[in-house]
């Protein structure tokens, strides 16, 4: 699965809270916490997938621990051709804001790059 991006540009992308990023996180994985402001702004198209990350990497992983549950993706005839949008790991239960964010960014980043995995 994510294997064949190791030898790639691979972005790992840590959606939880800033707190529990500083106390434990993915080596190269970068915080991207979600806040009123920043799902605002996302909504609203004022913000893009472009300002939040430090690359343009041909593969992402987005890392939530705890969100809930998420609308699985599309199937395959409505996804780009080129572009993969996985869900890895079991899902919990309810519908926070976390996870209104979570699968915000999963949608913006799913537009933006080909390969998009979602670890939970």
């Amino acid at each position: 699965m994510v294997a064949s991006c190791f030898y790639a540009q691979l972005l790992i992308i840590d959606s939880r809270s800033l707190l529990d990023f500083n106390l434990s996180c993915i080596r190269t994985a970068i915080n991207v916490c979600c806040s009123r402001l920043v799902k605002r702004r996302l909504q609203q198209g004022k913000l893009s997938i472009n300002d939040l990350l430090p690359s343009d990497p041909c593969c992402v992983v987005l890392y939530d621990e705890g969100s809930e549950l998420l609308p699985p993706p599309p199937p395959p005839s409505q996804q780009r051709s080129n572009h993969c949008v996985e869900l890895v790991g079991a899902p919990g239960a309810g519908g926070s804001d976390s996870a209104c964010f979570v699968y915000l960014l999963l949608q913006r980043l799913a537009a933006r790059y080909s390969t998009v995995r979602l670890l939970q």
